[in-house]
């Protein structure tokens, strides 16, 4: 829920993340017209506390984050799944994205997370939408705007991950990887295009945990990025053998 503060008191444990430190090679590994890009969220302007109002959705950079937590680094927007709506409003959703130029055939997402409350360190359900292009990848509805137009509804897909506890356990990495991007929208072939890439997550208030608080409601997530020791980011093309985490398929799941 971005309209709570995260405080000084939840971000200053970042210092201990004990995450592995983020390197800027982009686009070092090819197949063919096929390149492996590397991209990480970046801080918005507000410091360590991201304000969608004044910050929009988390942005997507080339740059790596250089410095630690301990240095400065960092930021982060606090989603509570019990709030949760995957209705894309900015408000209560951890929305993030930016444009991309090259062949799109897979992404693998890499968050970190202070997960924190009884559902700490359990598979966790992440409700995503994903649109390239303005087309959902995981399909959708045509709906009717207020303005009288036709327009399509992204589905959420429910993508269950498993959280990795972080070497000093003061957060946890989430991953999933998005495979047949290419074939589903007809991204590969196009080398020299630019992709715009939206991504729009809550923590489902559905993960069969009990906190005392409602029934399987998780426990607060503050999401954190732009940090060397907290590297949220997307890879685009993983061509190496890296971790993957959860893998789902690009298709329309209401066909």
């Amino acid at each position: 829920m971005r309209l709570r503060a995260l405080t000084t008191a939840v971000l200053l444990p970042l210092s201990l993340i004990g995450g592995v430190a983020a390197t800027a090679d982009s686009a070092t590994d090819c197949r063919g017209d096929i390149c492996r890009t590397q991209t990480y969220l970046e801080c918005g302007t507000t410091g360590h506390l991201h304000h969608y109002a004044v910050d929009g959705m988390a942005q997507l950079s080339y740059d790596a984050p250089t410095a630690g937590y301990q240095e400065g680094g960092g930021c982060g927007e606090y989603d509570e799944p019990f709030f949760g709506t995957t209705s894309q409003d900015g408000i209560y959703s951890f929305d993030f994205g930016g444009v991309v130029e090259g062949n799109i055939d897979e992404l693998t997402v890499t968050l970190f997370n202070l997960d924190i409350g009884s559902g700490r360190f359990q598979d966790v359900t992440l409700d995503t939408r994903l649109t390239i292009n303005g087309k959902s990848v995981f399909g959708g509805e045509i709906v009717t705007s207020v303005a009288g137009d036709e327009v399509e509804s992204p589905f959420s897909l429910p993508i269950v991950v498993t959280p990795v506890p972080t070497s000093t356990q003061a957060a946890t990495v989430y991953t999933f990887t998005v495979t047949g991007i290419g074939d589903f929208l007809g991204t590969v072939g196009k080398a020299d295009k630019k992709h715009q890439v939206i991504f729009t997550i809550d923590v489902s208030t559905d993960n069969g945990v009990t906190d005392g608080n409602a029934p399987d409601y998780v426990g607060f997530n503050p999401w954190v990025w732009g940090a060397s020791d907290a590297a949220s980011g997307v890879t685009f093309n993983e061509l190496a053998d890296a971790e993957r985490g959860t893998e789902v398929e690009a298709k329309d799941y209401a066909a």
